[in-house]
């Protein structure tokens, strides 16, 4: 994505966009914590808002935004 460059929407975008929105959308999203360790936190922060996902074993446990 680069400006004055034209985005074109192709039938893998599509793919992958219908995937993200089925596994996002079907349970379960989350998953329980199993144990006090191997927790791993990534955030976006800007001056416009917070995201955060928060990990266990590469399974998401929670996320958010503000």
């Amino acid at each position: 994505m680069q400006k004055g460059v034209k985005y074109e929407w192709t039938i893998e975008c599509e793919k992958g966009f219908q995937e993200l929105k089925v596994k996002l959308t079907l349970a379960p999203v989350l998953a329980m914590p199993s144990g006090p360790v191997g927790y791993v936190m990534y955030m976006d922060a800007s001056k416009i808002g917070l995201d955060y996902v928060l990990m266990q074993y590469d399974r998401v446990i929670a996320y958010g935004s503000r």
